[in-house]
């Protein structure tokens, strides 16, 4: 078994550099971009988003840049942003529903459940950054 490490990667633009990090604006596009009808369907997007990364060069702004990520960082970041809030949202939905049988209260007191969720990830926002790294590297090698 192979032991490479498998990594995500978008081609962007440095916007701002910092001593080893620069900021990177790179062009997300849905996933049907390449479709020939994307420009009538209102289920396309395409959308700009700066990301902070780590870098070893000498990068300026207008450097055009290969950002990458680790596989497991991204499922990492699905599982915070996504099925961590589910399950709070369907456990304390569940509880409080079956303990008063009010559909309302039930609702409001899921929503309110995720508070606390999302303030804790907060509160770890800089452990998770230690998982979830992104680095660029310049796309014209010399």
């Amino acid at each position: 078994m192979s032991d490479k490490r498998t990594t995500v990667s978008h081609d962007g633009v440095v916007v701002d550099t910092g001593e080893g990090r620069v900021r990177v604006r790179i062009t997300s596009q849905s996933a049907c971009a390449a479709c020939h009808a994307r420009s009538f369907c209102p289920g396309a997007d395409t959308r700009e988003k700066i990301i902070d990364a780590q870098t070893s060069e000498d990068l300026n702004s207008g450097d055009a840049v290969v950002v990458t990520m680790q596989e497991r960082a991204g499922w990492l970041a699905v599982a915070v942003a996504f099925v961590g809030p589910f399950l709070v949202l369907m456990l304390a939905l569940l509880v409080v529903h079956a303990l008063t049988d009010d559909a309302v209260m039930a609702g409001l007191a899921a929503l309110a459940a995720l508070v606390p969720y999302f303030l804790t990830v907060y509160a770890q926002r800089g452990r998770l950054a230690r998982h979830i790294e992104f680095t660029a590297e310049s796309r014209l090698k010399s």
